[in-house]
């Protein structure tokens, strides 16, 4: 089922999926941990993660919903909303 996940291997993913979104700006190969951090953290006010860098992160219930949502729509569905 759903397993905690720890924030590098979060950051690492991240990275895959959105080149260049959480990288320095000065050197590009560089993921920027701070830039994933904040994006958790605001994920986890708004109820869509739960967990902490202690512990790993995983959706929530209102994450999972979201994520069955996408599932039906073209991939134009951008998930990175955190920012309204």
């Amino acid at each position: 089922m759903q397993k905690a996940l720890n924030t590098e291997d979060i950051a690492q993913k991240a990275n895959k999926v959105s080149p260049n979104s959480f990288t320095w700006k000065k050197y590009k190969d560089q993921i920027d941990l701070s830039l994933i951090k904040v994006s958790l953290y605001q994920a986890k006010k708004k109820q869509l993660i739960s967990g902490s860098e202690k512990n790993g992160w995983m959706l929530d219930t209102k994450g999972l919903d979201l994520i069955g949502k996408s599932k039906n729509k073209k991939k134009s569905f951008k998930l990175r909303s955190l920012k309204d």
